[in-house]
This record gives C-alpha cells, structure tokens and sequence, in this order.
C-alpha cells in the first residue's frame, strides 16, 4: 500500500509541470540595496541548472530580499514581457498565499515577436530600452490572492517597504525584491509566524495569450509541367517547429527555510 501511494505522489510531482527546488537563506549581515544589481549578493545565489536561473534569499528580523538572476534571453523576453510573478506560500493552516506581479504583463504580447528579438543582432540593446522603459513607466506592482484575484496596485514610490529593483548587465537580467516580515496594507502576509521558518515561493510568467503561429515554407517545383510516377509535384507545406524557449511559461518553486 506504501508503494502505491509513493507511486501516486511521484506521478502528481512530475505530472505537475513545476520543478522544485531549497535554499536556506542566510541571515543578513549587511545593508542591500535594492539597484538590479548583484553586487551585495556575491556568493550568496544558487543557480539552477534547468531553469538557467540564480536564485538568492536573505532575511533580517525586518526584511525578506530576494535576487533573480538569469542570461537566458528566452526567460528574460518572458519576465520583462508576460508579467513575472513571485508567489509566498506560508504553509500555514493561517497562512493565505499572496503574489507579486512586476513587471506587469504587457497587453497583447505576441510570442512571434520574442521569436524576433532573438534573432536581432542588437538584442541587448532591445532588452536594455525595455527595462527603461519600465522603470519609467511601470512604476506599480499588482498583489494577488491565491486565486489570482488582484488585491491591489501599488506604487514603488511610496515608503510602504516594498522595493524591487530590475537590471541588465553583461548580458543579465537581474530581479530584487525587498518585503516586510510583518503585514501591512501593501503586503498582507505575516512573515513572523511560519512553520518551523518554512516559506514557498514560486515564480512564474503568464502563458501567450495566442499560440506561436506556424510558419510554412515552400519547396520549389521541380521544372514546370515535370511529372514523378505521373504525380505532378506542387507545394508542400512544411509546418516549423515552435520556439518554446519563448512561449513556455516559468514555472518553477523553490522552498526557502529562513534563518532567525
């Protein structure tokens, strides 16, 4: 029965599409500042092969930080694109999971044109000009529920103790995040009462709104009016295979044991 029942949690683990991960994060002994860049987190991220991603988290008795880095330029189209989401599961019975969406998703985003970006041979150049442009543009972030319903958007400007910061360097996106430990008004999770210091966090993107439209390629006839076994060859249609390095969401989760 044993046997069954771990067979059962295997299928659902790998049936579920997302990858798991741990970090024990370490406790804070310096200041960071939330810029987009990793200078306060040398030595201190753990990269995930599979999801070619870096990931680090820190904590003091006031804060959470939190540092994403990645060079994948599929993952970074996606993150600055079709809205990047970090879920807090506390894994409470009290617990209510909350998420943080920034940047937002863009309207209408197309994976045709994240197909293009990275064939563009200026493509950093691309990427740097969007992240400006959300930085002075995109200056709120949106709280979910679990059930993905919008609580709120807020500004970063405001001194509510919410700070992100989002960069690009030597070819890296860099995402930070700072959050309070206890509630509030802008971030409704209680950080100061975990399980055993337990915290799951999850990271996601949303999926295209449309399917990566298949391109088709013409063969050329072989001469005109030629015949092959009295079959007159026309066209075939030749469906390209889908790029989905860019129209696969990020969905991977990572539990964070948190030092006190």
């Amino acid at each position: 029965m044993r046997k069954v029942f771990l067979f059962v949690l295997l299928v659902l683990f790998i049936s579920s599409g997302c990858s798991s991960y741990s970090i024990v994060s370490s406790k804070l002994n310096q200041q960071i500042k939330i810029d987009g860049k990793l200078n306060d987190w040398n030595g201190k991220l753990k990269y995930f092969k599979d999801e070619k991603m870096a990931v680090g988290v820190l904590n003091d008795p006031d804060n959470l930080y939190i540092s994403l880095s990645t060079a994948d330029k599929g993952n970074i189209i996606k993150i600055l694109k079709m809205g990047f989401t970090i879920w807090f599961e506390p894994g409470n019975e009290k617990g209510e999971t909350i998420g943080i969406q920034y940047p937002i998703k863009k309207e209408r985003a197309m994976p045709e044109r994240f197909v293009k970006s990275n064939r563009n041979p200026y493509g950093s150049k691309i990427i740097e000009k969007m992240i400006n442009n959300i930085r002075l543009n995109n200056s709120e972030y949106l709280v979910f529920n679990d059930d993905s319903f919008p609580l709120g958007a807020y500004s970063l400007t405001d001194k509510n103790g919410v700070k992100i910061g989002l960069g690009y360097n030597t070819g890296r996106l860099v995402y930070e995040l700072k959050i309070p430990n206890r509630a509030g008004k802008y971030f409704p999770l209680n950080l100061t009462a975990l399980d055993n210091n337990n915290l799951m966090l999850k990271f996601s993107t949303s999926k295209p709104e449309k399917p990566l439209r298949e391109n088709v390629s013409a063969s050329p006839r072989i001469g005109k009016g030629s015949r092959t076994g009295g079959m007159r060859r026309g066209r075939r249609r030749r469906p390209q295979a889908r790029n989905s390095a860019f129209t696969d969401p990020i969905e991977f989760e990572v539990k964070v044991t948190l030092s006190r």
